[in-house]
């Protein structure tokens, strides 16, 4: 059963003093905090400081026919595994949201050193299994540390999103219209987003308002984890 998406994270740089950063240009492009750069010392958010023990995937991790995409962010690497080449740009963002908790709206991902609009398959960006690199840039004007608000807010969306995938795998599993390769595909990418938002938004601090929506979340997802897991452990035993 192959694993979460993992991020694995490099040291990262010491912050530059607000007052070297305040003599600095506005950039066009910004890595949000992502290098260490355009926060303060102590603002970085408990999901990045916690990044750092999640496992690195290598490629017999992986199922056959899936890519292992390294995205560089700044000082930062993460894994995104594909399960299929039919995987869009936007697919990969979604991901990537889960793991940062940057919406997809705010990101830029460069592939073979050109922007990729969100509708494009990943083969058609030219890249091929076993493995690939992209580059994730942030909007300007992001701050990923300035509140959970964002991350719980795309939680929401995924939870919404795994119910209904879990309703429609009990449907076919009552009447074994289930494919079980397609099946399996659609969970593992629903298990890992879920998985990676529960990692970083346990520790992600958001607005008192939204503290009851946090816990809901947090309590939804680990209901949803184990249905899918029992909906896997159903298509792998019907494969056989």
């Amino acid at each position: 059963v192959p694993p979460a998406h993992a991020a694995y994270f490099e040291p990262l740089a010491a912050a530059p003093s607000q007052e070297a950063e305040s003599e600095k240009s506005p950039r066009l492009e910004s890595t949000c905090g992502m290098d260490g750069r355009d926060e303060a010392p102590g603002q970085r958010d408990s999901a990045t400081d916690s990044a750092s023990a999640r496992p690195t995937i290598g490629l017999d991790d992986i199922p056959a026919g899936a890519l292992l995409l390294t995205v560089k962010q700044g000082r930062e690497q993460l894994q995104v595994v594909c399960q299929s080449m039919t995987w869009t740009v936007a697919d990969v963002k979604r991901n990537l949201q889960s793991q940062l908790g940057v919406p997809v709206g705010q990101q830029r991902l460069l592939i073979k050193s050109k922007t990729r609009s969100d509708d494009e398959a990943l083969e058609a960006c030219g890249l091929a299994p076993p493995t690939g690199r992209a580059m994730l840039l942030f909007l300007d004007g992001y701050h990923r540390a300035a509140d959970g608000a964002e991350l719980l807010a795309a939680a929401e969306e995924e939870v919404q999103s795994a119910s209904a995938l879990s309703e429609k795998m009990s449907t076919q599993v009552k009447h074994r219209l289930a494919d079980p390769v397609d099946s399996v595909i659609q969970i593992d990418s629903a298990v890992d987003r879920l998985e990676n938002l529960l990692h970083g938004l346990d520790g992600r601090p958001v607005p008192a308002l939204m503290a009851d929506r946090k816990r809901e979340v947090l309590r939804r997802i680990p209901e949803l984890l184990s249905k899918l897991h029992d909906f896997k452990k159903y298509c792998v035993h019907g494969q056989r």
